[in-house]
């Protein structure tokens, strides 16, 4: 799930990577940690994020709910890398009621 993801409708970028088990979501300078909610449901205050699956069960990219905003696609354009130079992925450890 870490990696660049982009919405042409917005024609903005957002990055999401993993610290200390934690998906976070940055966005110039502010950076908002994820809620796991299932294995491809998150979020943080009232939004939402769906990942996007293909066949091979990689993820394509994820559709944002916010309010009224509904289905606001966001396509997979890069992924990130850890330090080490291994690919890094994030399995929630724990879920929250909403």
């Amino acid at each position: 799930m870490p990696g660049k993801y982009y919405s042409d409708e917005l024609d903005i970028t957002y990055n999401l990577d993993v610290e200390n088990n934690n998906l976070i979501l940055k966005l110039r300078e502010t950076s908002n940690t994820l809620i796991a909610y299932s294995i491809d449901n998150f979020g943080w205050g009232r939004r939402k994020l769906e990942f996007i699956k293909n066949r091979e069960k990689k993820t394509t990219g994820f559709v944002l709910q916010e309010g009224i905003v509904k289905n606001m696609r966001f396509e997979k354009i890069s992924e990130r890398y850890n330090g080490e130079g291994k690919k890094q992925d994030l399995t929630p450890t724990k879920r929250r009621n909403r």
